[in-house]
């Protein structure tokens, strides 16, 4: 879940929308379709599991191109920097490493990512009543 704000920078067809939001993730791990609890290493308590709290810029530099007053057309890449913790009372912000049962690490949930990709816009409007 995310919520965010941003704004478009113009120039003839060249356009540079920026978006920066908050994120909040919610995440489980399930083992035989069911939640599996999720133990500390020598400690038989059962751990939390809070949400990551995070948040992104996103860049998407592109061409745009109007064929008619109703249709236009921008292509660009997409250049996306964002990053998320879990926030423990104690640690404070922190990436949640999951381990099996011999200490072998087998994921983590959280941390920074950089995406990059291709973007496709067609843009209309509607007819005027």
């Amino acid at each position: 879940m995310a919520i965010a704000a941003g704004y478009a920078l113009r120039y003839r067809s060249f356009e540079l929308p920026i978006l920066v939001g908050l994120a909040i993730e919610p995440w489980w791990v399930t083992r035989a379709g069911e939640r599996a609890p999720l133990l500390a290493a020598g400690d038989d308590d059962v751990l939390a599991r809070p949400p990551l709290l995070g948040g992104f810029l996103r860049l998407s530099p592109g061409w745009r191109a109007q064929p008619s007053p109703r249709l236009g057309l921008r292509v660009g890449p997409r250049i996306e920097l964002g990053g998320s913790f879990a926030i423990d009372d104690h640690d404070g912000a922190q990436v949640v490493g999951l381990a099996d049962v011999v200490g072998i690490p087998r994921f983590r949930v959280g941390g920074m990512e950089l995406s990059l990709g291709l973007e496709l816009a067609l843009q209309f409007g509607l007819r005027p009543r």
